[in-house]
């Protein structure tokens, strides 16, 4: 009997921490779409005190990331000869090429193959130093100036195509919450690690590898460019659906119901543009100004696929751009039925 009340609790505490994981998801979720929610709810509240239909939300999705037949380098692997492999016996180089059978650099993942040929790399200009034979000395100086180019090759891959990125920079999975959980610092971060990593001398596998999951993780810049795409879409069409109920003629009208409509309109417009979306949009701005040295510098880099580098400027600048335009619009609109209406801002 004890044994069974035992086992009835520990189901019941389970259980429990089923539920309890489950609601913690599912509020993770809820507060990814909140931006989307609000302006929905702004859009409704507004069509309901106007008495009309609602103006038309549009759900949206990034452009696809650029396929990765565009983004991969093409690159030779550097063979070496079973009889001169047994020459570098005296090099470190040696164990490290033993590890990749005979071909330097012949690895699965782009962050994986990073981190060889760097290591490759430091191995050659090590030996190189350690040799005296002169024959071996210019063999291993063809080697490294073949490597040089094959670590700048997979930089290049490494930050295009590995699938980490793609998900941090095209994943349709949310929109900014406007507060630390977004990651702005780790990201920024990540985004300088990957930057200075084709210099770094000293290179780690392990913190290469938690930046990108990181990087994955948050997906920030995916959730901020989609955040403002969603705002500059929905914010023009409720501008054009407000311009299109002429709400500043029912100002010049003695009607105490109209007048008690625009009240209720600037409460809406108080409660949901103003103390909810205008503040993620706030963030939008911030975020945005924040990544934007690391973000050009990698636009200007010329190692980089034109595929990629547009795909970057083509969110953080044009997109954005169309962004502020709509936003301002809007505001502008409000500013001139404030004027039109006698309104005072939270009155």
């Amino acid at each position: 009997m004890t044994s069974n009340y035992i086992k009835a609790t520990h189901q019941s505490h389970i259980k429990y921490i089923l539920l309890w994981l489950s609601a913690s998801i599912l509020v993770a979720c809820n507060s990814q779409h909140q931006l989307a929610n609000n302006i929905q709810s702004y859009q409704q509240r507004m069509a309901s005190v106007l008495e009309q239909t609602e103006a038309n939300f549009n759900d949206v999705l990034l452009p696809p990331y650029p396929a990765l037949t565009e983004l991969r380098q093409q690159t030779q692997n550097t063979s070496i000869k079973l009889t001169e492999f047994y020459e570098l016996k005296h090099c470190q180089l040696s164990s490290v090429i033993a590890v990749r059978n005979t071909t330097l650099g012949k690895v699965q993942l782009p962050s994986t193959r990073f981190i060889y040929e760097k290591t490759v790399t430091k191995a050659l200009e090590a030996c190189i130093l350690e040799t005296r034979d002169t024959d071996l000395k210019a063999k291993l100086n063809i080697w490294l100036n073949r490597k040089q180019q094959s670590v700048r090759h997979a930089w290049t891959d490494m930050l295009q195509t590995s699938s980490e990125i793609k998900q941090g920079m095209s994943a349709n999975n949310g929109f900014i919450e406007g507060d630390e959980n977004d990651g702005l610092s780790d990201t920024i971060a990540a985004l300088t690690f990957f930057e200075q990593s084709i210099e770094s001398t000293d290179l780690s596998s392990a913190e290469l590898e938690s930046h990108l999951k990181k990087f994955a993780q948050l997906s920030l810049l995916a959730k901020l460019w989609r955040s403002q795409t969603l705002l500059a879409n929905n914010i023009e069409n409720t501008t054009k659906w407000l311009e299109q109920q002429a709400v500043g003629e029912m100002c010049t009208t003695e009607s105490s119901h109209n007048k008690q409509k625009i009240s209720y309109l600037n409460n809406v417009f108080q409660l949901f543009f103003i103390e909810k979306i205008q503040v993620v949009a706030s963030q939008v701005n911030y975020y945005h100004y924040q990544l934007n040295p690391v973000l050009d510098r990698l636009i200007q880099n010329p190692h980089l696929s034109k595929s990629f580098t547009h795909y970057i400027a083509l969110q953080h600048h044009q997109h954005f751009g169309h962004y502020q335009v709509a936003m301002k619009k809007h505001i502008e609109y409000w500013q001139t039925l404030y004027r039109s209406c006698h309104l005072k801002p939270g009155k």
